[in-house]
């Protein structure tokens, strides 16, 4: 009997034990998955505070891009005093086209379709200024591009190209002469890139006249050469302008150099040279022309980067050529200026040119602006004309 209490006695201390240890044990594993809980409420915590900072580092991000960008309307202010209307003299009249420049120098860009055929050429501001062309650098037929200079000058504003494409759906545009409306605003997006990037696709119209201006983006940079639209479903084209041979030219000198070893002339004998020059002509001294002419002529009235040799023989040919017995020119001596360009000398001057003609009813007298380029051993580097009026 006393065995069987005993034994009951120790069996109830056994289960007691046991139901203690399940207990201990049940209240661990409830411990820990509290502890997991509060782990996963703090990482989920951890979690909204880094996607709400990243909302108020975007938002910021925004305002910042927002406070630093200029609106359309100061961009338009700042941008056109760079784009140029282009004037390309034909047989059959004029047409016109835009342009743009690229560095203090005068580097401008433009549509090759905009200068083809052309006889001559010249470029008007914003301002009313106008500049001839005083140089072609390079230019693409097949890409539709021509890359040339403006004027004789080293302080014009410029613009600044991007230096990556733009994103699709980001906005843009231009300002160009559409349909002779000179300086015409027009806004759009970049729709697509075409011919492996060759040619970017933007809403931003683009009609006749406005070939070869900028296609802007959004931070004021050039990403195009407005090219052509076809008139329906906002398809407009541009060439992308990192496709233009343009690293080589930007910020170059703004002549091409001739031999320094040659000995230097003063700005007072530039004046004694140009009047030996008009005088040789007069006397058709053909093989005198040769001593006044740099080795290259970066402009020769209408033709460009032609050598000495063919400058002489468009000379001694110009009479035959245009049926006339005889030239005069007479330098209008108050009008002579010379100023000096980068060591360069460019010398401004308006002369009176006669010609005897077989054929009296065509005209024969011109009054003409010259712009004279001399390297700094007084040899011709360019020599171009603006007719002020004929008779």
């Amino acid at each position: 009997m006393i065995y069987r209490i005993l034994l009951y006695t120790v069996a109830m201390c056994f289960l007691a034990c046991g139901q203690q240890g399940n207990q201990e044990q049940a209240l661990k594993e409830l411990s820990l998955q509290k502890q997991e809980l509060e782990l996963k409420e703090r990482e989920l915590l951890l979690r909204e505070k880094e996607i709400e900072a990243k909302k108020i580092s975007n938002e910021q991000l925004q305002q910042s891009k927002l406070s630093n960008s200029k609106s359309l309307s100061s961009l338009y202010q700042d941008i056109k005093k760079s784009v140029y209307i282009i004037y390309a003299i034909t047989d059959d009249g004029y047409s016109q086209g835009s342009a743009f420049v690229l560095d203090r120098f005068g580097l401008a860009v433009s549509n090759y379709h905009v200068i083809e055929n052309a006889n001559d050429l010249y470029a008007e501001n914003d301002k009313g200024q106008k500049y001839m062309i005083t140089q072609i650098y390079s230019y693409s037929k097949e890409n539709d591009y021509v890359i040339f200079r403006i004027g004789e000058q080293s302080d014009l504003d410029y613009l600044s190209i991007a230096t990556t494409n733009a994103e699709i759906g980001e906005e843009c545009f231009t300002i160009g002469t559409p349909k002779g409306l000179s300086f015409t605003l027009s806004k759009g997006i970049v729709s697509g890139y075409r011919e492996d990037s060759r040619f970017i696709q933007t809403t931003t119209e683009i009609t006749h006249g406005s070939s070869g201006g900028p296609l802007i983006n959004n931070d004021g940079k050039v990403i195009g050469i407005t090219t052509s639209g076809l008139g329906q479903a906002n398809l407009n084209f541009a060439v992308n302008v990192s496709y233009l041979p343009l690293a080589s030219l930007l910020n170059r000198q703004s002549f091409v150099n001739e031999s320094s070893q040659s000995k230097q002339v003063k700005s007072s004998d530039i004046k004694d040279i140009v009047y030996r020059y008009y005088n040789v002509l007069d006397n058709k001294d053909y093989n005198q022309l040769y001593n006044f002419y740099a080795s290259t002529l970066l402009r020769y009235y209408s033709k460009y980067d032609i050598s000495a040799n063919e400058a002489v023989k468009i000379a001694r040919n110009y009479n035959e050529i245009f049926k006339v017995r005889s030239i005069a020119h007479n330098i209008r001596s108050n009008t002579f200026s010379v100023r000096n360009v980068d060591n360069y000398f460019v010398a401004n001057f308006v002369m009176d040119y006669t010609l005897d003609r077989y054929d009296k009813n065509k005209d024969s007298h011109f009054v003409l602006q010259i712009v004279m380029v001399l390297t700094p051993q007084g040899k011709i580097l360019s020599v171009y004309e603006n007719i002020l009026a004929k008779a």
